[in-house]
């Protein structure tokens, strides 16, 4: 399923910008390896996955300590005159500086924003085994923010009837994923780190999370503070829930722990000034039945509404 996902999107990557994502071919007649001093290298600006000195990163340090570099790293040409801006090639960069190489092999490539956009991403969950949510999310927002500075259409705010697909579309078919999953992973994005950092390691659902996202971050503090004090983490329904309460104006630090353990949160209340109603019932009623007196003409107001509808 990975790999057909994979082909999907290089065939998608190779139609839009005409090249081959196959390390075979990503040198043409027309490029030339160059030997790049690393010291004229900057990361891609807003670079969304991290170099870390984990696992995977000692296996490809590993390989290149013995068997060389296989594919030079993709680069293009930086704000500042001679220099460089990392497209594809962050982790093997950070390798050759470790093990004190100077120079490394790498192509030079004229590329804008956008594309240099999906280049990055592209060969970065092609070359990595483990992504992370937050990894994936913070990228699939980067093509969203580049593709509105190049004028496409885009609508982050609706999520299910009416939403406008285009740019979703555009990018799922780039990254071989949903146009609903391009859309929770951006959601994923409004989180608070804390709570973005839970999503990644499996303490926060992925379904909750898109729910949690639209809450403000205050209330996101809270429910952090809530799940560590109670060590807990919302399931799908409670996530629901709170979106709900969210959406209706009700929900409040306490509705939220009220929500966590499971009880219902207090029905919301209607405050009437009594000089609005007062002149409508006689000075001597007591407030039992100027309770009753409302109630009996709410009644009475929704049967005439229901009679309106007949007519």
């Amino acid at each position: 399923m990975e790999q057909q996902k994979m082909s999907r999107a290089n065939a998608a990557l190779e139609e839009m910008f005409n090249f081959s994502t196959t390390s075979k071919s990503s040198t043409s007649k027309n490029e030339e390896v160059m030997e790049l001093p690393i010291r004229l290298l900057d990361a891609f600006a807003g670079h969304t996955f991290q170099v870390e000195d984990d696992d995977e990163f000692r296996q490809v340090a590993d390989s290149i300590e013995h068997h060389g570099l296989a594919t030079p790293i993709i680069v293009r040409p930086g704000k500042a005159a001679g220099r460089y801006e990392i497209v594809a090639g962050h982790r093997r960069t950070e390798i050759f500086r470790q093990q004190g190489k100077a120079k490394i092999p790498a192509l030079i490539r004229e590329l804008d924003d956008y594309t240099a956009t999906v280049l990055m991403a592209d060969t970065n969950f092609k070359a990595r085994l483990n992504i992370r949510f937050s990894e994936r999310a913070r990228t699939y927002k980067l093509m969203f923010d580049v593709m509105k500075r190049q004028g496409q259409r885009i609508d982050l705010t609706s999520c299910h009837s009416g939403m406008k697909l285009n740019t979703y579309d555009e990018v799922a078919k780039l990254m071989a994923e949903s146009a609903r999953n391009v859309h929770r992973f951006i959601r994923l994005t409004y989180l608070i780190p804390v709570l973005l950092d839970a999503v990644d390691n499996k303490k926060l659902g992925f379904i909750p999370a898109e729910h949690v996202s639209h809450l403000t971050p205050e209330l996101q503090e809270h429910l952090w503070d809530t799940m560590q004090r109670n060590n807990t983490s919302p399931t799908k329904a409670q996530a629901c829930q709170l979106h709900k309460y969210f959406k209706e104006g009700i929900l409040t630090p306490d509705v939220i722990d009220e929500v966590m353990i499971g009880k219902a949160p207090p029905e919301p209340k209607v405050s009437i000034p009594r000089s609005m109603f007062a002149p409508y019932f006689p000075s001597d009623w007591s407030e039992a039945e100027i309770t009753q007196g409302i109630y009996r003409a709410c009644e009475l107001y929704a049967a005439q509404i229901v009679s309106e509808k007949k007519q």
